[in-house]
């Protein structure tokens, strides 16, 4: 189960909501769904069962590669159930090339509910591989039948191995992260040594990957090179974002944005703007009201692409107003609660009020440049 601070894992297109949790598809669900059923249609059915025509090759192509990602939907939906028991919401599950990824906004509070909410997706696996193995294996049914179960639970239990590798994010690294955190007494400390296992990990398996190319293994060899590669930058992103929260705890945004910036009427001209520009050098401007309440950020790029015969009469307020993510953050909150503001818009910035009145802005740098300082002062 990840947290909000997996890059991209919370993108993707909602198809519906099961037991309260709203399901993704990722863009990148549609090339593995269209890849497995090819592969299966052509190479794998056609040598387990003989004599069949290429569309009913296609058909259980198909569907075994729909009951695939129905089967990863109930894998990610055991890490929600548990985690629910333990108090802990799931706000969404998306389903992609490499599986599926069950996502909140909270860190666990412990090392053992981490370690039982990332045990239970495997255990739903081991149950389903097992079940669809025993299945397949049944006397008298339809060889085509019996090869859609096989495939399927020999696949279950083919992932349920590969994710109790000790590697962040699988499953298994989270189970590592719980035993490290659980004995150094630090969920930082336990995620930076889980992060550097997982790291000699995923060079391992790119390593070897490339090997297996080089001698014949073809795209089986690239695919393991691709899936360290992600294992590899998934733990580094881990271990930034836990970084990040720890550097954060306590810190409000007026305490890390930049006060008292220039900023520009909503009733300006574009050409106004871009002149504040040419004296300034600012890419980005908080915009405020008649009487000075903040409405959102300008962008300059967004006002030289409006052509210059409309610049002398089209005002900085059209310009907010079409950018949705113009965004304003409270100076009291806490900057944890603010970078989704920030990661979720295109400027990664917010304009800062207080009591309606601008008095800041908060830039993703700014957010970065304290996490470094205070990481350094830490170590």
């Amino acid at each position: 189960m990840e947290t909000v601070s997996t890059p991209g894992m919370t993108d993707g297109t909602p198809i519906g909501r099961i037991a309260g949790v709203e399901v993704r598809l990722h863009w990148t669900w549609w090339l593995a769904a269209a890849l497995i059923t090819i592969t299966l249609a052509t190479t794998v059915f056609p040598d387990a069962v003989g004599g069949l025509s290429d569309l009913a090759y296609l058909v259980m192509g198909l569907v075994t590669a729909l009951l695939f990602f129905a089967s990863l939907l109930l894998h990610e939906l055991g890490h929600a159930i548990v985690a629910r028991r333990d108090g802990i919401a799931t706000r969404g599950i998306t389903l992609w090339a490499l599986g599926g990824v069950a996502w909140s906004a909270a860190r666990f509070p412990r090392p053992g509910v981490e370690a039982r909410v990332a045990l239970a997706g495997p255990a739903v696996s081991a149950v389903l591989g097992g079940v669809l193995v025993g299945a397949g294996l049944i006397d008298g049914l339809p060889d085509s039948v019996a090869a859609v179960l096989l495939w399927l639970g020999w696949t279950n239990l083919l992932l349920l191995a590969f994710n109790l590798i000790p590697a962040l994010p699988l499953d298994g690294g989270r189970v590592l992260r719980a035993l490290l955190w659980r004995l150094r007494g630090n969920l930082l400390a336990g995620t930076r040594a889980a992060a550097r296992v997982s790291r000699v990990l995923a060079v391992a398996m790119m390593a070897f990957g490339a090997l297996a190319f080089l001698v014949g293994a073809g795209f089986g060899g690239l695919w393991l090179v691709f899936i360290g590669w992600f294992v590899y930058s998934s733990a580094r992103a881990e271990n930034d974002a836990t970084e990040a929260e720890f550097a954060l705890g306590g810190l409000t945004v007026a305490e890390v944005m930049t006060p008292d910036p220039v900023s520009i009427r909503a009733t300006a001209s574009v050409a106004d703007l871009l002149e504040l520009r040419r004296r300034t050098g600012h890419s980005v401007y908080p915009v405020v009201d008649d009487s000075g309440a903040a409405i959102g950020l300008v962008s300059i790029s967004d006002a030289e692409r409006l052509p210059e015969r409309r610049r002398d009469w089209a005002t900085v307020r059209e310009l907010v107003s079409g950018r949705p993510g113009s965004v304003a953050v409270d100076a009291d909150a806490a900057v944890l609660s603010a970078l989704p503001a920030l990661a979720g818009n295109a400027l990664h910035r917010a304009a800062v009020v207080r009591a309606g009145h601008l008095v800041g802005v908060l830039a993703m740098s700014d957010v970065r440049h304290q996490v470094q300082l205070r990481v350094e002062e830490a170590r």
